[in-house]
């Protein structure tokens, strides 16, 4: 992942020694039905060893457990707990065992960090602003609605809950036979860990049990870039603007100031779902396990998880700069949804005749018109009727009495 978009915890859960330490607690508590294993700490000379073993025989788990073997027999322990200590390291166990599980920690704390951040996300007071400003359907203004309800809508139902999603490991031994370590003590084990039991495995968790966390993390990126989107139109419009130095529009133009934050969490939305699209095919794999996956998640997993934790962050950030610009008059036209409805109200007509003869009234543009006063006296000669132009106007301003001045007349706005 390029340093501009990394997340600083998910630097720290990949970090060697942190990498060395959950792998030891997992070995730490699956051997604690043979025999106990004593307290390690890990300094930076063990990662370096690890690293120069795994260059040397081009396997990390075997590079790891060399090296733990080794700081076990260097413990000031009896020569018994010691002996039995080495016996107990990974016995059972596969590296299959060892990297799926510890990917489902990193997955379980990562995604616990981040419905904090969501929740922090959702809590910042533009997103439940009251301001009004103008709807609009297909870009075209169609009414007028609170910034709360546009950005309300966008956010999924559930979406700071991960209750209900799974975080599964396995302890199971090659090709998930579990020859050592029986079901029980599999589960007793995982439930220690605070994750998830699967009683069929093979030697490997099937990746569509990791599934609809991933899923998850796009729900958190796709909802930063659907609230985005908006903000950089409404920018367009002149609802919204920030701030923010940061917002810098252009070296050539020192007057502009562009959404240019919205469209960075909208490009790299993107890019997420490249790597979640790169996911899903590792969720096939040959019979009990390939490695055909294996390279895909080492990449791909790690820049989801710095992605989605950069992008939450940033929107957060981000909308806390928002200012929004107060609306002016709202133009009659655009209400002609409250027009429609007055003139069922007043008019014995058909709703499709109605909605004709209005259509035809505000396709002919007369400048400087009372648009009230061509509504009123179109439909009263369609109909004989005797409705005054007042009676209609107070009709359609009843409906929006927070809006403080519709413009009837064409042209002034």
């Amino acid at each position: 992942m390029h340093s501009k978009y990394e997340y600083p915890l998910v630097n720290l859960l990949f970090m060697d020694q942190v990498v060395m330490s959950m792998w030891y607690r997992i070995e730490k508590v699956a051997a604690g039905f043979i025999a106990p294993l004593p307290y390690l700490e890990f300094t930076e000379e063990d990662a370096l060893e690890w690293r120069e073993k795994t260059r040397e025989l081009g396997h990390g788990v075997y590079a790891f457990l060399e090296v733990v073997d080794r700081k076990i027999a260097e413990c000031d322990r009896p020569e018994e707990y010691i002996l039995k200590a080495r016996r107990a390291l990974h016995t059972g166990l596969t590296s299959s065992d060892l990297m799926d599980t510890d990917t489902a920690l990193k997955m379980l704390m990562f995604t616990q960090h981040m419905v904090w951040k969501v929740d922090k996300l959702l809590s910042v007071p533009f997103l439940s602003s009251r301001e009004l400003v103008v709807a609009r359907t297909h870009g075209v203004p169609a009414g007028v609605t609170t910034i709360h309800n546009r950005m309300a809508a966008k956010a999924p139902d559930g979406l700071d809950n991960i209750e209900g999603l799974k975080f599964f490991g396995m302890l199971s031994g090659a090709v998930g036979r579990r020859y050592v370590t029986t079901w029980t003590e599999e589960e007793q084990i995982l439930d220690e860990l605070e994750l998830d039991f699967l009683e069929n495995t093979t030697q490997i968790v099937d990746r569509s049990n990791w599934a609809p966390v991933f899923d998850k993390w796009m729900q958190w990126i796709e909802y930063c870039e659907a609230i985005c989107t908006d903000i950089r139109l409404m920018w367009a419009f002149g609802e919204v603007y920030s701030e923010s130095n940061a917002e810098v529009g252009s070296s050539a133009m020192p007057h502009k100031k562009n959404p240019i934050k919205a469209e960075q969490i909208c490009g790299l939305a993107r890019l997420a779902r490249g790597l979640r699209s790169v996911l899903k095919e590792s969720q096939v794999s040959w019979l009990d396990r390939d490695l055909s996956g294996s390279s895909v998640e080492r990449v791909c997993i790690q820049d989801l998880m710095h992605l989605t934790g950069y992008i939450v962050a940033e929107t957060e950030k981000f909308l806390r700069s928002i200012q929004i610009n107060p609306m002016g008059p709202v133009p009659v036209e655009t209400l002609s949804e409250l027009l429609l409805i007055a003139a069922w109200h007043f008019w014995p007509l058909p709703r499709v005749e109605s909605h004709a003869l209005l259509r035809k009234v505000l396709g002919r543009k007369v400048e400087g018109a009372d648009l009230a006063e061509r509504v009123v006296k179109a439909f009263n000669k369609k109909t004989g009727g005797k409705v005054k132009t007042e009676e209609f106007r107070e009709a359609v301003e009843k409906y929006l009495p927070e809006i403080t001045e519709i413009t009837w007349r064409q042209g002034e706005n």
